[in-house]
């Protein structure tokens, strides 16, 4: 069995590393699992939404959720950085495009919590839109969603 296998591996990438002179012949040890302090959700609720199978729990779902809606919500995402804003892009209207700045959040209220300005941000796409005195606009996903799946 092992003669099958290592003729596949002739001239390989994978030959070629095993052969070089830094390799000791040594695996080493994967890293351990650490198991976190408090229980965190690794994932959300069901949602079954074009190939999300569960809602999400961050920041991060977030902008992976918006992505696969934000053609539904007529805006293209030209950009995406580490600092504020989180992204920027063109929402559409009647055919002309607007220069849109957006912050994402895994909660509307978040987006205070952080102490982000009030300006400087068009709008925020969360999953839960929980801050009724926001001044800016937010696309909540949760609601999104739910009424993109009924179509």
């Amino acid at each position: 069995m092992l003669d099958t296998l290592s003729v596949g591996c002739q001239g390989s990438w994978w030959e070629s590393k095993i052969s070089s002179p830094t390799y000791s012949g040594e695996m080493k040890p994967p890293l351990p699992i650490k198991k976190p302090t408090e229980p965190v959700p690794l994932v959300g609720p069901p949602i079954n939404f074009r190939g999300l199978i569960y809602a999400p729990v961050n920041e991060n779902g977030v902008i992976f959720l918006f992505s696969k809606v934000a053609e539904d919500s007529g805006i293209t995402i030209e950009g995406i950085q580490i600092k504020f804003p989180d992204a920027f892009g063109k929402r559409y209207e009647r055919d002309k495009g607007y220069s849109i700045t957006i912050e994402f959040e895994y909660k509307s209220s978040d987006y205070e919590r952080h102490g982000h300005p009030k300006e400087g941000c068009e709008l925020i796409v969360c999953w839960e839109h929980d801050w009724k005195e926001c001044p800016i606009q937010v696309i909540e996903l949760k609601s999104l969603v739910k009424e993109l799946s009924s179509k």
